[in-house]
């Protein structure tokens, strides 16, 4: 399939106004309730694209193709194999709009049996002001819901619709922000909330420090996945992220975090990440991360961990 792949993309170079871009990556993780994940992803893009982060030689005005495939082999209670392959076209109206459209095909195996649905994706960025915002609502299969097991014998759908963004009202201070709502085959749906205060810089150190808010509801709580009816957390957050000697780049973050589900208990959880990267994003750049998610709750306690290996080309 990805010789076929390959074949494509070799025609389809020559229609890029500017250096078209090949994202490939392995990711994969853990969780101490026994899901394993190893996921597979490439994608093509006929013109690079960040409207928040531009890159060298952009256009002010474009037109994307946008080809991919994402392959999942997991283990929960038996083996999950999720193959999915999309197109797509996108447009950058200008410096501070954008817009991108993903259609495909999901595949889903589980148990002996699988299951197929419409893998659809809609993105609009838009930069105003001291605002960056970014639209997207996404169709798919509802693999996981906060990180832990999701209902794989029901094969439910969601529809997934977030708006998320940031403010800069000052140079030192960023507000990062997240609405979501998703509505679940299954009658359920979830409202999610979070907002950051940080204070920082970013240039020449990415170093910022400040509080995080979260606040999440499920409409009903079932019992073929985590979904609480109301779930809070809020802390301390760190960022840092720094190149050395041009080439070489390291981030880290933590998150550490006072819970409280539904009228349990309060308890805590932290989030740790960690990157390296080597390259430079106009041309070439080689990645990995890590992360380490814990949860304590009474005497209850839940973790996933993982990491990924990711690759960027430009030509």
């Amino acid at each position: 399939m990805f010789s076929l792949f390959f074949s494509i993309l070799s025609l389809l170079s020559t229609f890029a106004n500017e250096p078209a871009q090949v994202n490939a990556s392995h990711s994969f993780s853990n969780t101490s309730n026994g899901l394993k994940t190893k996921t597979y992803s490439i994608t093509y893009e006929t013109n690079r694209r960040d409207l928040f982060w531009k890159y060298q030689d952009f256009k002010p005005e474009a037109y994307d193709l946008i080809f991919g495939a994402v392959i999942t082999d997991a283990e929960y209670l038996g083996e999950i194999t999720g193959k999915k392959i999309f197109s797509g076209m996108a447009r950058k109206w200008n410096e501070n709009n954008y817009s991108r459209f993903k259609l495909g095909l999901h595949n889903l195996e589980y148990s002996s049996s699988d299951s197929s649905t419409v893998f659809a994706d809609f993105t609009q960025r838009l930069i105003f002001g001291k605002h960056t915002l970014e639209f997207n609502t996404n169709y798919d299969f509802l693999y996981t819901s906060g990180g832990v097991p999701g209902p794989y014998n029901d094969k439910l759908q969601r529809l997934q619709t977030k708006l998320s963004g940031t403010y800069r009202p000052k140079d030192y201070m960023r507000v990062p922000f997240e609405l979501e709502y998703t509505k679940i085959s299954s009658g359920n749906s979830l409202q999610r909330q979070s907002v950051s205060t940080l204070f920082g810089r970013a240039y020449p150190v990415w170093i910022w420090a400040g509080y995080r808010f979260e606040r999440l509801s499920y409409d009903h709580i079932d019992v073929g996945y985590w979904s609480p009816e109301k779930f809070i957390s809020h802390g301390p957050l760190i960022e840092w992220g720094q190149t050395f000697y041009e080439k070489y780049s390291f981030k880290a973050s933590y998150l550490y975090s006072f819970i409280k589900e539904n009228d349990g208990e309060s308890g805590n959880s932290y989030y740790a990440s960690a990157a390296f990267e080597y390259g430079e994003r106009n041309s070439m750049l080689f990645g990995m991360s890590v992360f380490r998610n814990k949860s304590i709750q009474n005497s209850s306690e839940w973790w996933s961990e993982g990491g990924e290996l990711y690759f960027k080309y430009s030509f």
